[in-house]
Parts: structure tokens; sequence; C-alpha cells
């Protein structure tokens, strides 16, 4: 299990999420005074060091040092959402901008579901609902992931036309919500229902980034050598994802499975 935990969070937080701050940061401009790159370089030189500690202290299987380091690193989170809020106030809005931050909103909730899981452990106490462990897991895998990753898709393949679109607003928060709906349901025992409430918003979200992203994806240039095609891959996959999680969502919500999640076929 520590093997297990130890290659989720080194790819989540340290490759995935160091990888989503230095697009955040380049989405947004950067700071534009000597002192905000001053915060910022802080604000990176806290999040490079603090977030392979933790991912050695999963390797440990010491439950006080994942708890210790799950602190820093959440320091770190709450200092990026508050600059990605900052920044989004100050920037012209956009699609991207928007997946950014309810994305980032979104990595803010789950992670601290998994600093409070590690502190719990640590000090063996028992304070959270007993499905903290699914909570957390909806949030980082099945929301944030997906909207940071379209955010970067539509940023890469169209750039940044100012102002919201309708269809792009309702995409943002639909997936932001499903994302919500899911993991407060496994906390508070209720994952059929929020699973079904999921299902009908990651669709929803789904649908319309297909629609948005289609032509954009088909002008991509499939044939010469160049990022765009890579992004073109991302939103095709992204949709593949949303598509599997929904199979399995309903397989769980129409009881196929029975009661033992542990029955699902490989």
């Amino acid at each position: 299990r520590n093997t297990i935990l130890t290659h989720v969070h080194s790819g989540a937080m340290g490759w995935i999420s160091l990888s989503a701050l230095a697009a955040t940061l380049w989405l947004f401009g950067g700071p534009t005074t000597v002192a905000g790159a001053a915060r910022v370089r802080q604000l990176a030189w806290l999040a490079a060091i603090s977030i392979p500690f933790y991912v050695i202290a999963f390797w440990t299987g010491n439950l006080v040092f994942r708890a210790v380091t799950g602190v820093v690193v959440m320091v770190a989170i709450g200092w990026w959402l508050w600059w990605t809020w900052s920044a989004y106030r100050a920037a012209p809005p956009t699609v991207p901008r928007l997946a950014f931050l309810a994305g980032i909103v979104t990595l803010t909730y789950g992670s601290a579901v998994g600093v409070l899981l590690q502190i719990q452990y640590a000090t063996e106490s028992s304070f959270l609902p007993i499905d903290s462990v699914g909570a957390h897991v909806a949030a980082m895998a099945f929301s944030y992931l997906v909207l940071v990753g379209m955010g970067i898709v539509e940023w890469r393949l169209t750039g940044e036309s100012a102002g919201i679109s309708r269809g792009g607003a309702v995409q943002v928060i639909a997936l932001f919500l499903s994302g919500l709906v899911l993991s407060v349901g496994a906390l508070v025992g209720a994952i059929q229902v929020a699973g079904g409430l999921n299902l009908v918003g990651e669709l929803i979200g789904v649908a319309i980034f297909v629609a948005r992203m289609a032509g954009p994806v088909g002008r991509a240039p499939w044939f010469r050598a160049s990022a765009d095609r890579l992004f073109g891959i991302a939103a095709i996959f992204v949709v593949i994802d949303i598509l599997i999680l929904a199979y399995l969502i309903y397989g769980v919500i129409s009881g196929s499975y029975g009661e033992d999640l542990t029955s699902i076929p490989a």
C-alpha cells in the first residue's frame, strides 16, 4: 500500500500539480512587480521542496512524517489558490482562467480532506466520516484534473478570447459542481445519489466541451511536428477519461457490482 500511495502522489502532486502550478503562472501572466515576483518564487520553492518530501513520507510509511509534510503542502496549495484568485480578479475573465480557478478550488478542498486523513491516522483519532478517502479521490481524480486539463487544451488550441461564453461557463460549472457533489456524497454516505448527479454533470460538461472544441481539435496540425497536436490528443483523451468514469459510476449506482466494489471486473 505504501508503494501504491507513493506512486499515486508522486504523479498527482509531484508531476501534475507542480506542472499545473507553472501553467497557472504562465496563463495568468505572472507577477508584474518586484515584490510580487519574490512572493511567486517563494511559493514555487515551497511547492517544489515540500511536495517531494510528502511523496517520500508515503514511501516511508511513517504516519507522523506524512501528517507534518502534508500540512506544509497544504500551506503551498492555499497560497496557490490565493494567488490564483487575486490574479483572476485582476485579469480579463476567460474560460481557461475560470477552468483553472475552479480546478484549483477543487484541488484545495480535495487536498484538505487528504491531509486531515493523514493527521487522523497519525494521531490515532477518528474525526472524519467513514468514506473520506472516496471524497479525496473524487475531488482529485474526477474533477481537479479534468477541469485543469480542459482549461489547458482550450487555452493552447484557441488562445484567450476575452469574456466567458455561456457554453464555456456551463461546461466549467457543471464539471465543478459534479465533482463537489461526488465528494460531499462520499462524506455523508449518499454515494448512490451523488453518483447519479455527478454522472449528469460530467456528461453535460463533456458534451459542451466536445461541441466547443471539435473545430479547434480538427484544425490542429496533426501531420506537423508541433505541440498543438499533443493538445489535440489530450482533448480527445479527456473525453475518453470521462466516458470511462461515467461507465463505472453507472455500474455502481445501478448495483451491477453488488455491495462489494472489489467485485468490479478487472
